[in-house]
């Protein structure tokens, strides 16, 4: 005897997944043929260009729009779209955030983070670790812990700069689970003074509490067209950095990537 269950979810949920599956089956792939470009860029990075006819089925059509200016040197920037972003700081750590980098980013299990962790603290070098709070208390004494870190010797300059008041910015608003207060280093400390992975996630710690103080990012987001021999047009896609804040710190969410130089309108 066999039993099937089905509910109000798992109806609509089976046809979704049987309709995808109809047509992946009857899917016929069928060939294209597009044009690339590459541009120089600053220090001799590269950026490749995307024709905005973009896909043609029909290769000789293609051959022909290329031979046209496969000799041509350069491109012409005609048009430039741009819109102000931000790129929001963080809120204070809690112990699933501090899990879920741990695990990504140095391969970390569970139970050795918050084994790694809970040894910290019992140092004192950071606080109490098991917290589902990313909010500060309303006297939450943030000079205390950056007079800590002001003279320590990779983010010690961060530190006294927000000190003073430059890029220092009051922490977003997170959830207050009425526990612990988010994760925060407490005593400085250097690489030579803890383990290979002490450090990692001291570091993470640290870094992410400094951002999380500091200023949003700002940035253009830049849409640009190019002529090329003023006969077929390309575009490229990206960001220019405006303000750095929190990013500065905590490097690793930087979208270097995307960055592409400043043009105007003639280059």
């Amino acid at each position: 005897m066999h039993m099937i269950t089905y509910g109000p979810c798992q109806t609509p949920t089976l046809g979704f997944c049987v309709d995808q599956a109809e047509k992946i089956k009857k899917f016929v792939p069928e060939p294209y043929w597009s044009i690339e470009t590459v541009i120089a860029g600053d220090k001799g990075k590269a950026f490749q260009l995307k024709w905005t006819r973009g896909k043609i089925f029909e290769r000789s059509v293609v051959q022909i729009l290329h031979s046209r200016f496969c000799s041509v040197s350069s491109a012409e920037v005609i048009d430039i779209e741009k819109s102000k972003k931000y790129k929001g700081k963080p809120a204070g750590l809690n112990t699933v955030k501090m899990l879920k980098v741990a695990s990504k980013t140095y391969g970390m299990s569970a139970h050795d983070t918050m084994r790694i962790a809970e040894h910290l603290y019992l140092r004192g070098f950071i606080t109490y670790p098991r917290t589902e709070s990313t909010t500060y208390s309303s006297n939450f004494n943030f000079e205390e812990i950056l007079q800590q870190h002001q003279s320590h010797p990779e983010w010690g300059y961060y530190a006294a700069a927000l000190l003073r008041g430059e890029g220092f910015s009051k922490p977003q608003k997170g959830v207050d689970a009425g526990d612990h207060p988010p994760i925060t280093p407490v005593l400085s400390a250097t690489k030579s003074e803890l383990g290979d992975r002490e450090w990692k996630l001291y570091q993470f710690i640290t870094k992410t509490f400094l951002g999380s103080i500091s200023e949003d990012a700002v940035y253009d987001e830049v849409r640009v067209r190019f002529a090329v021999g003023q006969l077929e047009t390309f575009k490229l896609k990206g960001i220019v950095l405006k303000k750095r804040g929190f990013l500065e710190i905590m490097t690793w969410q930087a979208q270097n990537d995307k960055e592409i130089p400043t043009y105007k309108i003639g280059d």
